[in-house]
């Protein structure tokens, strides 16, 4: 017994040492390593269906590593998904498990600039990104990680990409232009696909909108505007409200309405309704008579206007105006129609981009550029859709940018020969391929990030000087050649306005932008 019991372990220790690299190996895989997911990285990016209405898909960070340096906190784990822009804004909605404190970064390309991050919630929380300037039709990337560092305990999320519904004439933003002094009549049908009420907006129409139909109108000429609303059925009862003068015709409306009138139809003969009439006030409520004062206008002026069905009866209206003292009304521009204007810098040339959602009479756009942003000249012409009210994409190539800051414009000419201009951009040039970008978030509550990108590395100087011109921050960072990630941290700053200097001297680069503290 003595003799064999040696030779029985040592038999079965040579088979256990034999077989521990496959026992070894077998822990290995099913409790330490896990497969990559497919989207590990933004060449894999899961695509998003962008849509009215949120259609989440789940995510699972399990296995997953580090693409790049986190925007905040530990991005071991991040994972990638890609959506296509219907709109020129967006929001990107990531709800996390019990234990999962997602962050949430979008980026303009595959390891292109950074669009922005968010992360204001724990674990558990909604982290909601709401992203503007999108070019439709162009592809974006947004990467997810948890905050910590490892793996929580449940590596799950949900996410998806919502846009806003396009607007009807049943919403503000949709709007249809009064370019005549003749009467016209309309049916509204709902109430449009945005919520346009936001409590004191819409001033003495408390019931908010039923059967609505959205109006722009502009005077040509100075005088006095009334109007007459004219209902097709006795018992119905419309109320409505004028909002102006604006500068531009811009919705969602900031502003209580100039006129308005919410009269009981019963306190009105045959329900007729309107503006002038011999009436003093302002505004009235249910148990007004209908009528309110009218308006002294001014050339050039615009207004927006509402009326709306209470009685929500699908009965017709008919609109006419009461003009005096030589007043007049024509189209109002619609700024609100451009939804895009951009510029990018592309080898030696700016590459200058815009998006319009709707064109009423728009023979075509002519694009000028300055070095001041005080004497503009032409550098090009592109022909309009005239009438329109889909999304058409424009783009012009200024071939000979200067060394340095480039401002363009655009302006938009009618069929009559009247024009407006957009707001101007500017655009960053250097044959040194320097450039400085995509300053966020900006506002802030902790840290500045920005983008650098220069052909050589080197120490970057930059300072923060506050409103009253002191320098409340004075560093140093080493920049790499390519692009580097800034990061400036204001988390011990007062709230206001600061200036962001960067001097690179390298390369005889240097910016001011400005950064404001939450």
């Amino acid at each position: 017994m003595c003799n064999i019991r040696p030779t029985f372990w040592t038999y079965m220790l040579l088979t256990f040492f034999k077989r521990l690299p496959i026992i070894a190996g077998f822990l290995t895989t099913t409790t330490g390593v896990y497969a990559q997911p497919a989207n590990n990285d933004c060449s894999g990016a899961i695509n998003l269906t962008t849509g009215t209405t949120c259609s989440n898909i789940t995510g699972n960070i399990t296995g997953a590593t580090q693409s790049l340096a986190g925007c905040t906190g530990n991005a071991n784990d991040d994972i990638w998904y890609s959506f296509t822009a219907t709109a020129s804004t967006a929001t990107i909605t990531v709800k996390g498990a019990a234990s999962f404190n997602p962050v949430v970064q979008t980026f303009s390309t595959c390891g292109g600039a950074s669009l922005g991050c968010v992360n204001n919630n724990g674990s558990g929380g909604t982290e909601t990104q709401n992203l503007s300037g999108l070019t439709p039709g162009n592809t974006y990337w947004v990467r997810v990680y948890d905050f910590n560092n490892g793996t929580p305990a449940n590596p799950t999320f949900q996410i998806c990409v919502t846009v806003p519904p396009l607007p009807t004439p049943q919403d503000c933003g949709g709007g249809l232009s009064v370019c005549a002094n003749a009467p016209f009549a309309g049916n509204p049908n709902g109430s449009g696909t945005v919520n346009d009420a936001t409590g004191a907006n819409f001033g003495c129409l408390v019931g908010g909108e039923h059967q609505s139909s959205w109006y722009y109108f502009s005077p040509i000429s100075t005088g006095t505007l009334g109007l007459t609303i004219t209902p097709s059925s006795t018992s119905t009862d419309y109320d409505w409200a004028i909002w102006g003068p604006v500068a531009t015709i811009s919705c969602p409306l900031t502003m209580a309405p100039v006129r308005c009138s919410s009269a009981n139809g019963n306190n009105t003969a045959a329900n007729i309704t309107g503006l002038g009439n011999g009436a003093a006030d302002l505004t009235e409520g249910s148990g007004g008579d209908g009528w309110v004062k009218a308006l002294n206008v001014i050339a050039g002026e615009k207004y927006i206007m509402l009326l709306d069905n209470w009685t929500a009866t699908s009965s017709p209206f008919t609109l006419t105006w009461q003009l005096g003292g030589g007043a007049s009304l024509d189209c109002a521009p619609l700024p609100i129609g451009l939804t895009e204007f951009t510029g990018d810098k592309e080898k030696e040339e700016v590459l200058l981009k815009w998006v319009t959602a709707t064109e009423v009479n728009n023979d075509y756009f002519t694009v000028e550029k300055s070095y001041d942003v005080i004497s503009f000249e032409e550098i090009g012409t592109v022909k309009g859709a005239g009438n329109s009210s889909s999304f058409k994409y424009y783009n012009l190539v200024d071939p000979k940018p200067q060394v340095g800051i480039n401002y363009y414009r655009l302006k938009q000419t009618d069929y009559n020969g009247k024009y407006t201009y957009s707001r101007v951009i500017s655009v960053e040039f250097s044959k040194q391929n320097v450039l400085m970008n995509n300053i966020y978030p900006n506002p802030t509550t902790h840290h500045i990030y920005f983008d650098f990108y220069s052909p050589v590395g080197g120490t970057a100087h930059i300072q923060l000087i506050d409103y009253m011109g002191k320098l409340v921050s004075d560093e140093y960072k080493q920049l790499e050649e390519g692009k580097s990630v800034i990061n400036v941290d204001m988390s011990d700053f007062s709230q206001g306005i600061y200036s962001l200097v960067v001097m690179f001297d390298k390369v005889g680069y240097s910016s001011v932008n400005k950064v404001i503290k939450q």
